[in-house]
């Protein structure tokens, strides 16, 4: 899961709730600018929602992997090519995922059950392969960039009263946070939701 504190948010943003965004064609002010946050799969699982994950993925009541890491639940695409963990909020309902995790798989693992899904894609494009700059384009320039284990990692995070807050208070939550990590230029994985402190 993703590392609380790690680092600060460097953009500012979003209206607040009862303000609207600017028309299609109007310039927003100078950093002011945001991202918006991804909340979805494949247009299909939602964070916190636990309707989709029984609609696309079975009932995973009693199916948790509780171990020394955070609970879960593990998938593979349809070519087990790719990973999907949805960790689980303490607490909350079985069927209820907080954060989602995707990555390459690089083997086939019996860990992992497979789905239908060709790949895992998020509601605004964010899928695995594509370029770092794509990605720059697609989810702006307010991002923090840290070096971990070989890999070059963009995260973007939003706390109460900073830019794009009003996801945390659609869903109730204090933070959000997305880390993607690159190799060579290239998305080999990605988490975003909103972190068990």
């Amino acid at each position: 899961m993703i590392s609380s504190g790690f680092f600060a948010i460097t953009g500012q943003g979003f209206p607040a709730i009862g303000q609207s965004f600017p028309a299609t064609g109007q310039r927003l002010p100078v950093n002011k600018i945001g991202w918006t946050p991804d909340t979805t799969l494949n247009n299909k699982l939602k964070l916190l929602d636990p309707a989709s994950v029984r609609q696309n993925l079975g009932d995973q009541n009693g199916k948790l992997i509780d171990d020394s890491k955070a609970s879960r639940v593990q998938f593979a695409n349809s070519s087990n090519s790719e990973y999907l963990i949805l960790y689980h909020l303490a607490g909350s309902n079985a069927n209820s995922f907080n954060e989602f995790e995707i990555g390459n798989l690089k083997a086939k693992n019996k860990s992992f059950k497979t789905t239908a899904f060709a790949s895992f894609s998020t509601e605004s494009g964010i899928q695995i392969g594509m370029g770092k700059d794509a990605l720059i384009t697609i989810k702006g320039k307010e991002f923090t960039t840290a070096k971990r284990g070989g890999y070059t990692i963009l995260r973007y995070s939003t706390k109460i009263g900073r830019f794009g807050s009003g996801i945390l208070q659609r869903y109730n939550m204090p933070i959000y946070e997305a880390e993607y990590s690159f190799s060579e230029n290239k998305l080999v994985k990605f988490i975003f939701g909103f972190p068990d402190l």
